[in-house]
């Protein structure tokens, strides 16, 4: 299967975050920060169906990921809050969203995929897991 990454930089190719691309990282002690956001710039309004582009705010929202070279990984996702286009639509404004960072999550679907499986697959008590993973 051929990839196509010519539109995406090698950071944002190495992070593997999908529909993600990577703007800065930041090391600090035990735990790095990397900042992301969106790669398309246009989503549908969740109320109508109805695309758009145009922004009215950028909120920085955090999310913990999956554990980088032994070091904790903070994800600050750089969504944005489009304007609903349709004029009868209800819904004025709403927050982009992606299969990794649903709407209010968190944690990245990867990482509660990683807590899940150990939960499955270890003989371990969920609060070692918890422990495990920097989650509560």
């Amino acid at each position: 299967m051929f990839n196509n990454t010519g539109a995406v930089d090698a950071a944002s190719t190495l992070f593997n975050l999908d529909d993600h691309v990577v703007l800065s990282v930041e090391g600090t002690g035990d735990s790095r920060s990397v900042l992301v956001e969106p790669l398309n710039p246009e989503a549908p309004c969740p109320e109508c169906g109805v695309f758009s582009r145009r922004i009215q705010a950028r909120p920085v929202h955090r999310v913990k990921d999956i554990a980088c070279g032994g070091q904790g990984l903070e994800v600050m996702v750089k969504k944005r809050r489009l304007v609903c286009l349709e004029d009868a639509c209800p819904k004025r404004t709403f927050v982009q969203v992606t299969d990794q960072i649903p709407l209010r999550s968190r944690l990245t679907t990867r990482l509660v995929g990683e807590i899940v499986e150990a939960a499955i697959h270890e003989l371990r008590a969920i609060t070692g897991i918890a422990r495990a993973h920097r989650v509560s």
